[in-house]
């Protein structure tokens, strides 16, 4: 199945579990009736990966961060940090849905997708 497809899946009844976390934790952190059953890992599998400068999560406060598509887990967890670590109104999450583009633009400090040159972490 795709991790697309797994939230919906399950809300519809179409499957009675999964084993794609990605797509049902980010409706189940806001309330969505979702139980986890089993967990083969003992924290999530995401990483913040910066350029070296970046030292802590404090020194990300007025910088981009580059997450997956908008309402995905990835982009949940950067809210968090930010959150987390009161980053203030100036950090921002970009939707880079592409990996490759993610890693590109981290190295470049600029994203690579024509359609948006922005800065990165």
């Amino acid at each position: 199945m795709s991790a697309r497809l797994a939230a919906p899946a399950l809300f519809d009844r179409a499957v009675d579990y999964t084993t794609i976390p990605s797509s049902p934790v980010t409706p189940a952190a806001r309330g969505a009736p979702l139980k986890v059953i089993c967990f083969t890992s003992v924290k999530l599998q995401h990483l913040l990966i910066s350029r070296p400068e970046v030292g802590s999560p404090t020194n990300l406060a007025g910088k981009r961060i580059g997450a997956g598509a908008f309402g995905t887990l990835p982009a949940y967890e950067a809210r968090f940090i930010i959150d987390r670590y009161r980053l203030g109104p100036g950090t921002a999450i970009i939707s880079v849905p592409s990996s490759m583009d993610r890693l590109m633009g981290t190295q470049k400090g600029a994203s690579t997708p024509a359609s948006s040159r922005r800065h990165w972490i």
